[in-house]
């Protein structure tokens, strides 16, 4: 018997720690945020946990179950999908475990978000001259705001997490350093650059600049971009960093299953 019940933020986080450390490499925050978000269950079946699910509005994307329980995936899977109602799922790409156990039952498959690494420090470009980057302060909240690149910049000025660029000594643009969500030795790197200076290698040496002081903090750093923001994927290249992987967006019918199972019978 399979049954889905409560289970504490706590043993959550626990779990979803756990899965992460069993993947060779983080990707940016995406997948984190995802696994920690939205409404749990514990997997149970016959009476014992086995394992974790989870999913949000946007989908499902928590499901794992621990070797012994494997071979109940198609059965485990069923039921949460009954449960949950969703109909999307998101996988990364080096996540072979939610490959195996969500995409068994995917009827369709796109690339969501792309996931960057740096492979060598020494790819990192060298900036433009004249281009400096200086940690943000409530001063700057009117020209932060002014920007439209973010709707609230308190949260990354309470964590640290946000620095201007500037271009002789003009605001050029921004540069966001989050910690990830799961890995503290990781930090998410992105940017926004004023529209009139762009097309110019600001973005990508903002980029270059802020990866360059992640890692003299000891830590690494990671970066993610839309499947179809090209021009992002470009800029990430240029500053250096190299695409290591991809977030799937997995189309789910447990119907088409369903109906399949019947006809077999």
């Amino acid at each position: 018997m399979i049954e889905l019940t409560e289970i504490s933020p706590a043993d959550v986080r626990t779990a979803v720690e756990a899965h992460q450390l069993s993947l060779d490499w983080s990707g940016d925050s995406f997948m984190a945020d995802q696994w920690l978000g939205g409404e749990h269950r514990a997997v149970v079946v016959d009476g014992e946990a086995v394992g974790v699910t989870g999913w949000s509005e946007a989908g499902l994307s928590l499901l794992t179950l621990s070797l012994a329980a494997r071979r109940h995936d198609r059965q485990v899977a069923e039921a949460v999908l009954r449960e949950s109602g969703a109909r999307t799922a998101y996988v990364a790409s080096w996540d072979a475990h939610h490959h195996a156990v969500l995409g068994a039952f995917a009827t369709g498959i796109a690339s969501q978000a792309y996931q960057f690494r740096l492979v060598d420090r020494d790819d990192l470009r060298e900036p433009v001259t004249g281009l400096s980057v200086r940690p943000a302060t409530a001063e700057d909240l009117p020209w932060l705001a002014s920007t439209g690149f973010q709707d609230d910049y308190v949260q990354y000025l309470d964590r640290d997490a946000l620095s201007v660029a500037l271009l002789d000594q003009g605001e050029a643009g921004i540069a966001v350093h989050v910690p990830h969500a799961l890995a503290d030795d990781v930090v998410d790197i992105g940017m926004y650059v004023d529209p009139a200076l762009r097309r110019r290698g600001v973005g990508s040496s903002i980029l270059a600049l802020t990866a360059r002081d992640v890692l003299t903090q000891g830590r690494t750093p990671v970066a993610g971009c839309w499947w179809r923001n090209w021009a992002s994927r470009v800029t990430l290249e240029t500053a250096g960093l190299t695409c290591a992987g991809t977030i799937f967006r997995l189309d789910l019918d447990p119907d088409v299953f369903a109906a399949a199972a019947v006809s077999e019978r």
